[in-house]
């Protein structure tokens, strides 16, 4: 019995404390958008990149383009100066 009042302690705690932190970006990018393309594109910007880069660059991203057709069809320079400060912005979105 001890241990299980010592975990509702534990997750009163959480709760209290959990307001405090920021979510994820994708967490954001999913719950404004409830877009599964939109998310998997987020996600993979998101490796190796800070979630303070991924989310505006996210935003930026499909405030221009939200499908896969219209990524597809924007021109690379542009596409690359919307992403530049995801990390590794040529390998994630290299087309072969």
């Amino acid at each position: 019995m001890a241990k299980r009042a010592e975990i509702e302690k534990t997750l009163k705690i959480l709760k209290r404390e959990s307001h405090k932190f920021n979510n994820a970006a994708l967490t954001e990018i999913g719950r404004e958008t409830h877009d599964a393309f939109q998310v998997l594109v987020s996600c993979i910007m998101s490796l190796r990149t800070r979630d303070t880069v991924t989310y505006p660059t996210a935003k930026k991203l499909f405030s221009t383009a939200k499908t896969p057709k219209q990524i597809a069809n924007m021109p690379l320079r542009r596409l690359e100066g919307i992403i530049r400060p995801v990390n590794f912005y040529r390998t994630k979105i290299c087309t072969h």
